[in-house]
C-alpha cells in the first residue's frame, strides 16, 4: 500500500489552523466549493471540491481538537491531518493519505499534488486550479485579522512526498 505525504508551516496560531479544517465558513475559502457540514467526531460529511465535478464523501474516524483529524474517503482511502504548534504563531500541518494499492499509484501522487495545493491555498498561495486562479488570491485563507501573513515556499517549509 501506499500514502501521499505532504507538509507546510502556515504562520498562524495553532487553534486558527486547526478551526479552518474543521469550519466550513473556513476550508471553503480554500479547499472545497461546498460541504454538507464541519468536520466533528463522528461525522460524515460531503465535499464538493473546487475542481469542477469533483466529490468526496468522508467519515471522521477520529478528533482531537488541536490535534489531529482523521477520515476515511469513500475511494477507500484514509486520511490524517495532523497540528503542530512549533511556537511564534507557527503551525505545521501534515497530511497523509494511505490505503492507495499498486495498481492506483497514479491516484496517490494526484492526492499528495492535491494536498500540497491545498496546504499552500491555506497558507496564502495560489490554488492553480481554482475558477477564480485569475484573480489575486487572498494573502491568507485563514481570516485572521492578526495572523502573520506571508507565503512558505522555501524547500525546509513545505514538503510532499509518496511512499
Amino acid at each position: 500500500m501506499h500514502t501521499a505525504r505532504s507538509e507546510m508551516l502556515i504562520k498562524c496560531p495553532l487553534s486558527t489552523v486547526f478551526n479552518a479544517f474543521v469550519d466550513p465558513a473556513t476550508f471553503t475559502k480554500f479547499w472545497l466549493a461546498a460541504t454538507s457540514g464541519p468536520l466533528a467526531a463522528g461525522a460524515t460529511v460531503r465535499w464538493e471540491f473546487i475542481v469542477p465535478g469533483a466529490t468526496a464523501e468522508g467519515e471522521v474516524t477520529a478528533f482531537e481538537q488541536d490535534r489531529r483529524i482523521e477520515f476515511d474517503w469513500s475511494d477507500g482511502t484514509q486520511v490524517e491531518l495532523a497540528f503542530t504548534d512549533l511556537g511564534d504563531g507557527t503551525t505545521r500541518v501534515n497530511a497523509r493519505n494511505s490505503g492507495y494499492a499498486d495498481d492506483k499509484v497514479d491516484d496517490a501522487i494526484e492526492s499528495r499534488q492535491g494536498f500540497t495545493i491545498v496546504l499552500s491555498a491555506a497558507a496564502g498561495g495560489p490554488h492553480p486550479l481554482s475558477a477564480a486562479a485569475s484573480r489575486s488570491f487572498r494573502a491568507c485563507a485563514l481570516p485572521v485579522s492578526n495572523c502573520a501573513r506571508r507565503r512558505l515556499i522555501s524547500s525546509g517549509e513545505s514538503r510532499s512526498m509518496l511512499q
